[in-house]
């Protein structure tokens, strides 16, 4: 087994094959690893990184047509805990948005207008929630870009 190495930005133990830091989701210098490598240290059972990251952007990009977000984030083992938050928020915004669209259709005027207006709104919401996961699937972490100024 080649040996691990620590994250420069927060400490971490990071394995040599990974990209990115399982801890803060920044990128890790890196370094030329082989296949065998990253079989040796517990690479997603031999699979090779490229048929791992094709997998992650099916489950993020198409599950979320149905209200299933964060599967993408579950599937890569070291971003597990924002594929359950991106999972519980989609749920709740898309069963939210399925119960408006039917107080919209049976309805008076009134409360029609208010229900499509909570509506649009709740679907752009989760339209962003979508965009973010899709976008946190492909480039890592989309949230810790902001932070010391500084891609994650």
């Amino acid at each position: 087994m080649t040996g691990s190495r620590r994250c420069p930005h927060c400490g971490e133990t990071v394995p040599s094959y990974s990209l990115t830091c399982p801890r803060c989701y920044r990128d890790i210098p890196r370094e030329d690893v082989s296949r065998e490598t990253f079989r040796e240290e517990g690479g997603r059972c031999g699979i090779p990184r490229d048929k791992s990251r094709t997998l992650t952007m099916i489950l993020a990009a198409f599950l979320p047509l149905v209200g299933i977000n964060g599967l993408g984030q579950i599937y890569l083992d070291h971003r597990e805990a924002k594929g359950w938050f991106f999972l519980a928020a989609g749920l709740l915004l898309f069963w939210g948005l399925v119960f408006l669209i039917r107080v919209v259709t049976g309805s008076g005027w009134l409360g029609a207008t208010l229900a499509f207006i909570a509506a649009l709104i709740v679907g752009l919401m989760y339209i962003s929630l979508y965009l973010a996961q899709l976008a946190d699937a492909f480039f890592g972490s989309v949230f810790g870009v902001f932070s010391n100024g500084r891609h994650a």
